[in-house]
């Protein structure tokens, strides 16, 4: 096993592996953790459950992408599906952003929770394609 890790890691991987293992540790690892662990401090202070409970999740999947980003980097399976998976959740997850009780979403709200959908879509799509699933089989 750790051969193979060896060998996945030290393999030329294609610049969209590479970019998607980066945006999984940075788009959704770091900030998650940047802005969830903070919201779940301050649950204590009158903020609603439904807010803990949503930044719990996130958080939860924050961590859950720093391990996608590890599996896609060294081209190891459960990471490509882990990914697809992280990806599955959150178009729900950011639908859901938009009809929490609270002040109506601005538009840059709606834009940024559209291009996250977007993303996360286009991801899976990338994910699912052969050439990559490939990578992932050898």
């Amino acid at each position: 096993m750790a051969n193979r890790i060896e060998n996945s890691a030290r393999q030329s991987k294609p610049l969209g592996i590479i970019l998607t293992a980066l945006y999984f540790a940075i788009a959704n690892g770091l900030f998650s953790v940047i802005v969830c662990i903070p919201l779940l401090i301050l649950s204590g202070t009158g903020m609603p459950a439904w807010v803990s409970l949503l930044a719990l999740v996130a958080l939860a999947i924050g961590v859950l992408s720093f391990a996608a980003c590890y599996g896609l980097w060294v081209l190891i399976e459960w990471g490509r599906k882990l990914a697809i998976a992280i990806c599955a959740i959150s178009i729900p997850f950011n639908l859901l952003s938009l009809v929490t009780p609270g002040p109506q979403p601005t538009s840059g709200v709606i834009v940024l929770v559209a291009a996250s959908i977007i993303m996360d879509m286009l991801i899976i799509w990338y994910l699912l394609s052969d050439d990559v699933k490939s990578l992932f089989s050898e």
